[in-house]
């Protein structure tokens, strides 16, 4: 069973690859150390396939920036405690923030830790459901 309603996916863009698929939309704003950077937001849209019943509608954001595209060690910047690693984690949870102001979903599914700051920097109210995984990582 799909989910009935319209998914909403926010993701950073990664090194080397091609988001040409994406168009292209207003960036976001975010402070980081005083000084005020923008973020690119694409935006893809994939529709539910009337092919399969129920099949979702999905529409993806995709962030792109500097330090997103920096990371060459993996999903997750390493080590977890430098400066790149912070940097990294309080542009993308201002920007998802942003994004999901923009966007106004009806609940927010944060998934894992590195999600969880940008509640702190959303500027409504929003239900929010958090999910823990890869506790052998963390």
């Amino acid at each position: 069973q799909y989910h009935p309603g319209k998914l909403i996916c926010v993701h950073p863009c990664m090194n080397e690859k091609d988001y040409s698929f994406a168009k292209h939309v207003e960036p976001v704003q975010v402070v980081v150390e005083g000084r005020s950077m923008l973020v690119e937001v694409l935006l893809y849209h994939r529709g539910a396939d009337p092919s399969i019943p129920g099949s979702p509608d999905v529409t993806f954001y995709l962030l792109d920036h500097a330090s997103f595209r920096d990371r060459t060690e993996g999903v997750y910047p390493c080590p977890q405690t430098s400066v790149k690693a912070l940097t990294f984690y309080s542009i993308w949870n201002q920007a998802l923030a942003r994004v999901i102001d923009r966007v106004k979903p009806g609940i927010f599914h944060c998934p894992d830790y590195h999600n969880a700051m940008s509640c702190m920097y959303l500027e409504r109210t929003l239900p929010v459901v958090v999910m823990l995984h890869n506790a052998e990582y963390q």
